[in-house]
């Protein structure tokens, strides 16, 4: 049971806490079952937070519920992080 237990501490750290710490290290508030929770719904988490860094840094305010509602909505269109920022700055146009 403690070798299960020590054996798993690498893996939640990988998964939880590293996709977590670099928003918080840029300043961008986001809770870690926010950032749990997107591999399940089947998004990129690096995706995700890559465009968001890369957002505040320019000074675009797109929130990380929005940047997630976006890779979401344009799965077929979105193939990098660059097109996620794109599509951030100029969202598509509804019918």
């Amino acid at each position: 049971m403690l070798m299960f237990a020590v054996a798993s501490v690498p893996i939640i750290q990988i998964l939880l806490v590293r996709p977590w710490l670099r928003p918080a290290m840029a300043g961008i508030r986001v809770r870690s079952v926010e950032v749990a929770s997107l591999p399940v719904r089947g998004v990129r988490t690096s995706r995700v937070v890559d465009a968001c860094i890369e957002l505040k840094h320019s000074g675009t305010l797109v929130s990380f519920q929005r940047l997630v509602s976006l890779s979401l909505a344009n799965t077929s269109r979105i193939r990098s992080t660059a097109d996620l920022v794109e599509i951030a700055r100029n969202p598509p146009q509804g019918p």
